[in-house]
């Protein structure tokens, strides 16, 4: 039953992440677009993992392919995070850094059993999705009302 509830929320929310990822390509400013090609990539990168490695390949009990994908977006999201002229990619960077202490939990913790594993991992993502839409229709929000904006800082 659990893996059937699981299934359904993971559905939901690449569903709505479909959604925010072509509304911000279609109306969303230089941030926004960043972050759907990153959402795209991490996408496109775990079905390959998973196609090349099956359940895939576990170090300390912790899943190597998915430490790496979690780090490339973290790292992915910190540079748009520094530069957008925006406040959400923040929450977007500390969300996805909140999954990598979850994937170094693990690895110190052994003990941490596998069904909180995938929360402490998953449940940032969902987070993730629904901030990076909010992020979106207010930029949306804020264009239509107050015209173009800088979409980055000026150092």
């Amino acid at each position: 039953m659990f893996e059937t509830i699981w299934l359904h929320k993971s559905l939901i929310q690449w569903l709505l992440l479909s959604v925010f990822v072509l509304l911000a390509v279609w109306r969303g400013g230089g941030p926004e677009r960043q972050f759907a090609l990153v959402f795209i990539g991490m996408f496109c990168f775990d079905r390959l993992y998973h196609l090349f490695f099956g359940r895939g390949q576990f170090f300390l009990r912790a899943d190597l392919g998915h430490i790496l994908i979690d780090t490339i977006a973290l790292a992915a999201f910190v540079l748009i995070a520094l530069r957008a002229n925006r406040f959400y990619p923040l929450w977007l960077a500390s969300f996805q850094l909140m999954t990598i202490v979850s994937h170094i939990v693990r690895a110190v913790s052994p003990a941490v059993e596998h069904g909180a594993y995938a929360i402490l991992v998953y449940a940032p993502s969902y987070l993730e999705v629904l901030v990076f839409g909010l992020g979106v229709m207010l930029h949306i929000r804020r264009r239509a009302k107050y015209g173009p904006y800088r979409s980055w800082q000026n150092f």
